[in-house]
């Protein structure tokens, strides 16, 4: 009987888990999804460092809701997004100045700041 009750209460413990992990996933796409659109918007009035700047906060509000590992993959993809989708010339990967470079190196440092602050807070659970 303690066998089955001792299954049971593990078998609620995954699913709860399972089931914050998908909300956690559902929250950090819509996160990334709401950044990439003012960014996008921003980028068509000619807003270029809002744009990069939008960008930035959804890559900060993703680190501190994530581990180190989700973090930094998470800069290294909004990188290549933002390169390849938002800055001129659109659909390449083309950097040619220090002003199409800062986006990516802010980016990244952002990641590492904000995940490396949360990860000593809370532990750095990777």
């Amino acid at each position: 009987m303690a066998g089955q009750s001792r299954t049971r209460l593990g078998s609620i413990l995954v699913n709860d888990v399972q089931d914050r992990s998908r909300k956690s996933g559902i929250v950090l796409v819509t996160v990334f999804i709401i950044t990439t659109s003012i960014s996008y918007i921003a980028l068509n009035h000619n807003l270029r460092i809002t744009s990069a700047l939008v960008y930035v906060i959804g890559i900060m509000a993703i680190g501190s809701m994530t581990s180190v590992r989700t973090g930094l993959t998470t800069a290294l993809f909004a990188s290549a997004f933002y390169n390849f989708f938002l800055s001129e010339p659109l659909w390449s990967f083309y950097i040619d100045s220090y002003d199409d470079l800062m986006p990516h190196v802010a980016f990244s440092v952002t990641a590492i700041f904000t995940v490396n602050r949360t990860g000593i807070a809370g532990g750095l659970n990777s």
